[in-house]
C-alpha cells in the first residue's frame, strides 16, 4: 500500500542528500507531475530551489499566467521563461512523431543548460515519472524528459545533474502525493498536460496555424468536458490534416458492424500505437457513419485495427463537417487509472455534436470535427 506522507518525508532526505547545499532549477511544465515534484524539491531545500517555467509556444490558452498565479500561491519562486520562437522555429515542417520529440527535447534540454548556467546552478530536478521511462525504454515513445534511462548523460551533454524524485510513482500515486504535500484539488487533480504540450496533438507536420487551431480546439474541449460525471481522467483535441483516400475494403468492413452503410477514409496521418510492448506508427481511419451506439462503434474500431494491424493504428467518428477547410480536429477522452491501459469515455452526442459546432466556428482551418474511438492498447493516450 502506497503511502505518500512516508514517500514525502523519505524523499525530502534524499534530495537534500543528492543536492547538498548547491542551488537547484526545477523544470515546470503546469502539469500534475512537474507541479508536484516543484513544490516537493521546495519543501526539501527552501530558497535553494529556482523553478523555471518555459513557455514553448505549445501551451494551453493562458497557460503561463495559470501556472505563475498558483505556484506563487504556493511559495515556489517562479521563473517564466519566453521561448515561443526558438521552439517553433526548431520544430516548424518537421512531421515524424519521434523525430518531433526529440526535437523538443534537444531544444529544451539546451535552452535549460543556458538557464542553469545564468543561475549558476549544476543541478536540473524534473518530474519524471515510471510511464515516461517505460514508455521512453520500450520504443513507443519518447518522452522529452527521460535521458539517463536511455543512455544520455544529461551533465555531460547539457552540463547539469539532473535529480528526479518521483522516478517510481504512478500517476494516482503523484496525485496522493500532491494531495498530501497541500495542492489544492485544483492542481494535484488536474488532467495530464504532456512536457511536449501541444505538439503532440499538432499530428503530422508542424505549422504555425495548425498550432494556433488546436490550442483553441483544446480550449473548447476542456470547457465542454470539465462538468461531466463522473469525470474522464484525460479529455483534449489533436488537429490531423484532412488529406487521404478513401478504402472500399474499410468502409465494408464498418458497415458489416455498424449495421448500415459508412465510408472509411485513411488518413495519411499516422498516429502512434502500440502492441504488446511493441509500438505501432500507424496511419488514421476516419468513419462517417451515422450511429451512435458506443458498443457497435466500439466493435467496429476493434475489428479495423485488427484487421489491418499493419497499417492502421487509430479509428476516428466524423461528427460534423464542413465544405472548406484543410484539417480535423479530434476529440479523445479517457477513463483510467494508471494510464497504462485507457477506455474511451462514452460521451453523449449532443454534447460532442455541440462542441464540434464550436470548434468549427471558433477554428477556420477545420473542416471536420471526430470523435478518437480508440483504447489503449492499440492507441497510445496522446497521438504521437
Amino acid at each position: 500500500m502506497f503511502d505518500s506522507k512516508s514517500f514525502i518525508e523519505k524523499s525530502k532526505g534524499e534530495m537534500q542528500k543528492q543536492i547538498g547545499g548547491e542551488r537547484a532549477l526545477c523544470a515546470l511544465s503546469g502539469g500534475v507531475d512537474s507541479t508536484v515534484c516543484a513544490v516537493l524539491a521546495s519543501k526539501a531545500i527552501g530558497s535553494s530551489l529556482r523553478a523555471v517555467f518555459i513557455d514553448t509556444g505549445f501551451m494551453r490558452e493562458d497557460e503561463p499566467a495559470w501556472v505563475k498565479k498558483h505556484l506563487d500561491k504556493m511559495g515556489v519562486n517562479l521563473r517564466v521563461f519566453d521561448a515561443r520562437e526558438r521552439f517553433i522555429s526548431a520544430l516548424e515542417g518537421h512531421s515524424d512523431a519521434e523525430e518531433k520529440r526529440k526535437i523538443f527535447r534537444d531544444t529544451f534540454y539546451k535552452l535549460f543548460g543556458e538557464i542553469v548556467r545564468e543561475e549558476k546552478c549544476k543541478i536540473l530536478i524534473q518530474g519524471t515519472i515510471a510511464p515516461d521511462w517505460i514508455e521512453t525504454k520500450g520504443g513507443i515513445k519518447s518522452q522529452h524528459n527521460v535521458l539517463s534511462q536511455i543512455g544520455i548523460d544529461p551533465e555531460k551533454e547539457f552540463g547539469y545533474k539532473v535529480v528526479e524524485p518521483l522516478l517510481q510513482l504512478y500517476k494516482d500515486q503523484v496525485r496522493l502525493v500532491g494531495k498530501e504535500l497541500g495542492l489544492s484539488e485544483e492542481l494535484y487533480a488536474r488532467q495530464p498536460f504532456p512536457g511536449p504540450g501541444l505538439l503532440v496533438r499538432v499530428v503530422g507536420e508542424v505549422r504555425r496555424d495548425k498550432v494556433e487551431d488546436t490550442r483553441k480546439a483544446i480550449a473548447v474541449v476542456e470547457e465542454g468536458l470539465k462538468g461531466l460525471s463522473p469525470p474522464p481522467q484525460q479529455y483534449f483535441a489533436a488537429i490531423l490534416d484532412s488529406k487521404g483516400k478513401i478504402s472500399e475494403k474499410i468502409s465494408k468492413e464498418a458497415g458489416e458492424f455498424l449495421g448500415e452503410k459508412a465510408k472509411a477514409t485513411v488518413l495519411d496521418a499516422r498516429g502512434t500505437g502500440v502492441t504488446g510492448d511493441i509500438r505501432r506508427y500507424g496511419k488514421v481511419v476516419l468513419i462517417d457513419s451515422k450511429s451512435t451506439d458506443y458498443m457497435a462503434l466500439n466493435k467496429t474500431q476493434f475489428e479495423i485495427v485488427s484487421r489491418n494491424k499493419d497499417d492502421v493504428s487509430r479509428v476516428l467518428l466524423v461528427l460534423k463537417s464542413q465544405k472548406e477547410g484543410k484539417y480535423i480536429a479530434a476529440i479523445r477522452s479517457i477513463q483510467t487509472r494508471d494510464f497504462m491501459t485507457v477506455v474511451i469515455t462514452k460521451i453523449p452526442f449532443e454534447l460532442l455534436n455541440s462542441m464540434a459546432e464550436e470548434i468549427l466556428g471558433r477554428c477556420p482551418n477545420v473542416k471536420a470535427v471526430a470523435y478518437e474511438l480508440t483504447p489503449k492498447p492499440p492507441a497510445t493516450v496522446e497521438f504521437e
